[in-house]
């Protein structure tokens, strides 16, 4: 299984590993980005059953917005039904970490999932928390290099 790199732009990048949508996030939330990651999670929806969703946050990633909060809630909603788990990142530590990690938990308590979702502070524990929902061990292992992957094709 490869990845796909969907669509990247400064401090952004979204791909997919089979099953996986996977967003980096290292820079400020943007609408757009929003957008195309609700597009890419409702193409994975329509490719496979169960799929998972890792969604990586650097450590001074600035807080989402309203219209960026409410435009990923909306798109997993309406595929809600066909979500296996959903682990978010928000590396590295100290108190703007923590709090960012606190928003996003939040947030997932207030959209009230029927799936398992979990935050983490490193992409290798939300892994292997992906993993035991994936169809194979493959996907999930691979999923650490596909991070790196993506972020190596930032064009900065």
């Amino acid at each position: 299984m490869e990845l796909e790199t969907v669509w990247q732009t400064t401090g952004f990048r979204l791909g997919e590993l089979g099953p996986v949508a996977i967003s980096v996030w290292d820079a400020e939330p943007k609408l757009e980005h929003a957008t195309r990651s609700v597009t890419l999670l409702r193409k994975v929806a329509r490719s496979h059953d169960g799929i998972v969703l890792l969604a990586v946050l650097a450590s001074d990633c600035a807080l989402p917005n309203e219209a960026v909060r409410s435009a990923l809630a909306r798109g997993l909603t309406e595929i809600g039904g066909n979500v296996a788990a959903v682990a978010n990142v928000v590396e590295g530590g100290g108190f703007r970490a923590a709090a960012l990690r606190g928003v996003v938990t939040s947030l997932a308590l207030v959209m009230r999932p029927r799936y398992p979702q979990r935050v983490f502070e490193s992409v290798p524990p939300a892994c292997a928390f992906l993993g035991a929902h994936l169809p194979t061990p493959e996907v999930g292992r691979a999923l650490v290099a596909a991070v790196s992957q993506l972020r190596a094709k930032d064009p900065r």
